[in-house]
């Protein structure tokens, strides 16, 4: 899923870079950038909680547009923003500051996601599994179904298979899962709506 965006970002510095010659102002690039930016984040905001791959590919790939077109040009308006001779350190902390902002980023929203998740799991599977037979509800590991996986806490069953072979209660606790993780995950996207603006 994430090697349309690489490939968009790959071509749309491509092209920004192209296009830059030509006209020789960047700031309308990376405006158009950053709307294209804001617009994938958006969409993938308000995806849904049953979107195919397809639906996630072209959005993803709208989002890598707008980076491929903003990201190499950072590095551009900052060389030009500084006298000559500080064009080397100016450049030296773009990087270096967009490697904290990704770190603490990634920290942060996996923070947010984190908590985000267990409330919904708490709000949606839970109750599911209780509708479970008893003996099913103590096959079930929710910390497994929490990080994607579906193993037992002590049986021999995995949780998959048990949820399958609990009828539609168990599809309803697989569905809850499905549900927990979409809002969870768009609401990361939400959140980053406000900082990509």
């Amino acid at each position: 899923v994430l090697i349309p965006q690489t490939l968009a970002i790959v071509a749309s510095s491509i092209g920004a870079s192209f296009l830059l010659q030509r006209i020789g102002c960047y700031k309308a690039i990376v405006l158009t950038g950053l709307a294209l930016v804001v617009i994938g984040i958006a969409l993938l905001a308000f995806i849904g909680s049953t979107p195919t791959v397809w639906d996630v590919v072209w959005r993803i790939i709208v989002l890598g547009f707008g980076i491929g077109m903003t990201l190499p040009l950072f590095n551009i308006i900052i060389q030009n923003a500084v006298p000559y001779e500080q064009v080397g350190t100016a450049t030296a902390s773009t990087q270096f500051f967009q490697q904290i902002g990704q770190s603490l980023g990634a920290a942060i929203f996996g923070v947010i996601l984190a908590t985000i998740l267990t409330a919904q799991i708490t709000a949606n599977v839970e109750p599911a599994i209780a509708r479970l037979p008893v003996q099913a509800q103590h096959s079930i590991d929710i910390n497994q179904l929490k990080n994607g996986t579906t193993g037992t806490q002590s049986g021999s069953d995995s949780s998959a298979t048990v949820l399958k072979n609990s009828g539609e209660a168990g599809k309803q606790v697989q569905d809850a899962v499905r549900l927990s993780f979409a809002h969870s995950i768009t609401s990361i996207y939400f959140y980053s709506i406000f900082l990509a603006v």
